[in-house]
Protein backbone atom coordinates (compact mmCIF):
# COMPACT_ATOMS: atom_id res chain seq x y z
CA UNK A 1 0.00 0.00 0.00
CA UNK A 2 2.93 2.31 1.16
CA UNK A 3 4.40 1.97 -2.27
CA UNK A 4 1.02 2.74 -4.28
CA UNK A 5 1.13 6.38 -2.69
CA UNK A 6 4.64 6.92 -3.10
CA UNK A 7 4.46 5.81 -6.68
CA UNK A 8 1.54 8.05 -7.53
CA UNK A 9 2.71 11.14 -5.93
CA UNK A 10 5.64 11.08 -7.67
CA UNK A 11 8.12 10.44 -4.75
CA UNK A 12 10.32 7.57 -6.10
CA UNK A 13 12.45 7.92 -9.46
CA UNK A 14 9.69 6.88 -12.14
CA UNK A 15 7.13 9.10 -13.88
CA UNK A 16 3.49 8.99 -11.91
CA UNK A 17 1.35 9.08 -14.91
CA UNK A 18 3.63 6.30 -16.54
CA UNK A 19 3.38 4.62 -13.07
CA UNK A 20 -0.37 5.30 -13.05
CA UNK A 21 -1.09 4.07 -16.51
CA UNK A 22 0.59 0.99 -16.14
CA UNK A 23 -1.05 0.13 -13.29
CA UNK A 24 -4.70 0.77 -14.51
CA UNK A 25 -4.36 -1.63 -17.43
CA UNK A 26 -2.81 -4.42 -14.92
CA UNK A 27 -6.39 -3.46 -13.37
CA UNK A 28 -8.40 -3.85 -15.79
CA UNK A 29 -6.64 -6.94 -17.14
CA UNK A 30 -7.42 -8.65 -13.74
CA UNK A 31 -10.98 -7.50 -13.69
CA UNK A 32 -11.46 -8.98 -16.89
CA UNK A 33 -10.20 -12.32 -15.95
CA UNK A 34 -12.00 -12.40 -12.56
CA UNK A 35 -15.10 -9.80 -11.94
CA UNK A 36 -14.93 -10.78 -8.54
CA UNK A 37 -11.50 -9.64 -7.48
CA UNK A 38 -11.98 -7.28 -4.61
CA UNK A 39 -8.18 -6.21 -4.40
CA UNK A 40 -8.26 -5.13 -8.44
CA UNK A 41 -10.99 -3.22 -8.50
CA UNK A 42 -9.34 -1.71 -5.09
CA UNK A 43 -6.12 -1.12 -7.06
CA UNK A 44 -8.06 0.08 -10.01
CA UNK A 45 -10.16 2.47 -8.35
CA UNK A 46 -7.05 4.05 -6.17
CA UNK A 47 -4.87 4.54 -9.74
CA UNK A 48 -8.43 5.82 -11.37
CA UNK A 49 -8.03 8.55 -8.44
CA UNK A 50 -4.48 9.23 -9.21
CA UNK A 51 -5.49 10.07 -12.68
CA UNK A 52 -8.32 12.33 -11.88
CA UNK A 53 -11.21 9.86 -12.52
CA UNK A 54 -12.62 10.80 -9.16
CA UNK A 55 -16.24 9.38 -9.99
CA UNK A 56 -15.25 6.14 -11.77
CA UNK A 57 -13.03 5.50 -8.68
CA UNK A 58 -15.48 5.70 -6.16
CA UNK A 59 -17.12 3.21 -7.99
CA UNK A 60 -14.51 0.68 -8.42
CA UNK A 61 -13.73 1.08 -4.61
CA UNK A 62 -16.99 0.88 -3.78
CA UNK A 63 -17.61 -2.51 -6.33
CA UNK A 64 -14.25 -3.52 -4.26
CA UNK A 65 -16.17 -3.35 -0.79
CA UNK A 66 -19.14 -5.06 -1.89
CA UNK A 67 -17.15 -7.97 -2.78
CA UNK A 68 -15.31 -8.23 0.52
CA UNK A 69 -16.31 -5.65 3.06
CA UNK A 70 -13.43 -6.19 5.31
CA UNK A 71 -11.13 -5.51 2.41
CA UNK A 72 -8.96 -2.85 4.35
CA UNK A 73 -7.08 -1.62 1.10
CA UNK A 74 -10.38 -0.81 -0.62
CA UNK A 75 -11.67 1.43 2.54
CA UNK A 76 -8.72 3.29 2.74
CA UNK A 77 -8.88 3.81 -1.43
CA UNK A 78 -12.20 5.04 -0.60
CA UNK A 79 -11.64 7.42 2.15
CA UNK A 80 -8.81 8.67 0.22
CA UNK A 81 -11.47 9.13 -3.12
CA UNK A 82 -13.51 11.01 -0.38
CA UNK A 83 -11.41 13.09 1.25
CA UNK A 84 -9.56 14.58 -1.77
CA UNK A 85 -13.50 15.23 -3.50
CA UNK A 86 -14.11 18.48 -0.67
CA UNK A 87 -15.20 19.14 2.42
CA UNK A 88 -18.91 18.08 1.92
CA UNK A 89 -17.47 14.46 1.52
CA UNK A 90 -15.64 14.70 5.81
CA UNK A 91 -17.58 12.81 7.25
CA UNK A 92 -17.79 9.91 4.69
CA UNK A 93 -14.32 9.95 4.47
CA UNK A 94 -13.18 9.65 8.32
CA UNK A 95 -15.77 7.18 8.70
CA UNK A 96 -14.09 4.96 6.04
CA UNK A 97 -10.58 5.43 6.76
CA UNK A 98 -11.47 5.33 10.37
CA UNK A 99 -13.09 1.64 10.00
CA UNK A 100 -9.77 0.96 7.83
CA UNK A 101 -7.54 1.47 10.95
CA UNK A 102 -9.71 -0.58 12.79
CA UNK A 103 -9.67 -3.24 10.09
CA UNK A 104 -6.33 -3.63 10.36
CA UNK A 105 -4.48 -1.97 12.90
CA UNK A 106 -1.03 -3.30 12.86
CA UNK A 107 -1.16 -2.68 9.33
CA UNK A 108 2.74 -1.61 8.28
CA UNK A 109 1.59 1.30 6.02
CA UNK A 110 -0.78 2.96 8.41
CA UNK A 111 1.10 5.85 8.92
CA UNK A 112 -0.35 7.12 4.98
CA UNK A 113 -3.82 6.44 6.68
CA UNK A 114 -3.04 8.94 9.29
CA UNK A 115 -1.58 11.18 6.45
CA UNK A 116 -5.02 10.86 4.87
CA UNK A 117 -6.91 11.53 8.02
CA UNK A 118 -5.16 14.75 7.87
CA UNK A 119 -5.65 15.18 4.11
CA UNK A 120 -9.61 15.18 4.98
CA UNK A 121 -9.37 17.60 7.82
CA UNK A 122 -6.58 19.99 5.89
CA UNK A 123 -9.40 20.18 2.93
CA UNK A 124 -11.94 20.89 5.81
CA UNK A 125 -9.99 24.02 6.57
CA UNK A 126 -9.40 21.81 10.18
CA UNK A 127 -6.09 22.91 10.65
CA UNK A 128 -5.41 21.79 13.82
CA UNK A 129 -6.74 18.41 13.79
CA UNK A 130 -4.75 18.41 10.47
CA UNK A 131 -1.92 18.75 12.59
CA UNK A 132 -2.07 16.17 15.07
CA UNK A 133 -2.84 13.35 12.45
CA UNK A 134 -0.04 14.51 10.53
CA UNK A 135 1.74 13.82 13.53
CA UNK A 136 0.70 10.86 14.28
CA UNK A 137 1.80 9.45 11.36
CA UNK A 138 4.98 10.99 12.11
CA UNK A 139 5.10 8.79 15.20
CA UNK A 140 4.82 5.16 13.38
CA UNK A 141 7.07 6.64 10.20
CA UNK A 142 9.37 9.42 11.82
CA UNK A 143 10.67 10.24 8.54
CA UNK A 144 8.08 10.59 6.32
CA UNK A 145 7.81 13.97 4.72
CA UNK A 146 4.17 13.88 3.43
CA UNK A 147 3.33 14.46 7.05
CA UNK A 148 5.56 17.25 7.73
CA UNK A 149 4.69 19.13 4.63
CA UNK A 150 1.00 18.81 5.61
CA UNK A 151 1.88 20.08 9.36
CA UNK A 152 3.97 22.83 7.34
CA UNK A 153 0.56 23.47 5.21
CA UNK A 154 -1.51 23.63 8.00
CA UNK A 155 0.49 25.79 10.10
CA UNK A 156 0.92 28.26 6.87
CA UNK A 157 -2.90 28.50 6.91
CA UNK A 158 -3.01 29.38 10.86
CA UNK A 159 -0.36 31.91 10.35
CA UNK A 160 1.62 30.59 12.03
CA UNK A 161 4.96 31.11 8.90
CA UNK A 162 7.86 30.76 11.06
CA UNK A 163 6.84 27.24 12.35
CA UNK A 164 5.79 26.74 8.60
CA UNK A 165 9.42 27.45 7.22
CA UNK A 166 10.97 25.15 10.21
CA UNK A 167 8.47 22.27 9.16
CA UNK A 168 8.85 22.90 5.33
CA UNK A 169 13.01 22.64 5.83
CA UNK A 170 12.55 19.52 7.72
CA UNK A 171 10.23 17.62 4.94
CA UNK A 172 12.62 19.16 2.55
CA UNK A 173 15.75 17.67 4.10
CA UNK A 174 14.01 14.21 4.03
CA UNK A 175 12.72 14.21 0.22
CA UNK A 176 13.77 16.41 -1.95
CA UNK A 177 10.73 16.09 -4.95
CA UNK A 178 10.33 16.97 -8.34
CA UNK A 179 8.25 19.70 -7.98
CA UNK A 180 6.63 19.80 -11.44
CA UNK A 181 5.43 15.92 -11.35
CA UNK A 182 4.92 16.77 -7.52
CA UNK A 183 2.25 19.77 -8.62
CA UNK A 184 0.77 17.44 -11.58
CA UNK A 185 -0.14 14.63 -9.20
CA UNK A 186 -1.74 17.45 -6.84
CA UNK A 187 -4.10 18.97 -9.74
CA UNK A 188 -4.63 15.73 -10.49
CA UNK A 189 -6.15 14.21 -7.12
CA UNK A 190 -7.89 17.45 -5.73
CA UNK A 191 -11.01 17.11 -7.55
CA UNK A 192 -11.69 21.03 -7.10
CA UNK A 193 -9.24 23.19 -8.00
CA UNK A 194 -10.42 25.58 -5.02
CA UNK A 195 -8.95 22.59 -2.69
CA UNK A 196 -5.73 22.32 -4.51
CA UNK A 197 -4.74 25.63 -4.99
CA UNK A 198 -5.19 26.12 -1.04
CA UNK A 199 -2.44 23.94 -0.35
CA UNK A 200 -0.38 24.57 -2.75
CA UNK A 201 -1.01 28.40 -1.91
CA UNK A 202 0.05 26.96 2.08
CA UNK A 203 2.97 25.06 0.85
CA UNK A 204 4.38 28.25 -1.38
CA UNK A 205 4.08 30.49 2.05
CA UNK A 206 5.88 27.61 3.90
CA UNK A 207 8.36 28.43 1.43
CA UNK A 208 8.04 25.53 -1.15
CA UNK A 209 9.71 26.56 -4.56
CA UNK A 210 6.43 25.85 -6.35
CA UNK A 211 6.09 28.63 -9.39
Amino acid sequence: MGCCFELVWGLQNRSPVEVIKEGMQAGRAAIELDPSNDEAHGNLGFLLWASGEHEIAARETTAAIELNPNNTWAHIALGVILDYSGPEHYENAMQKLRYSIRLGPRDVAIHWTHIHLATASFVSKKYGDTIEFAQTALRHDPKNATAYRYIAAALACEGRIDEAKETWKKSNEMQTLDWPNYVGSVNRMYKKDSDAQNYLQALRLASAPID
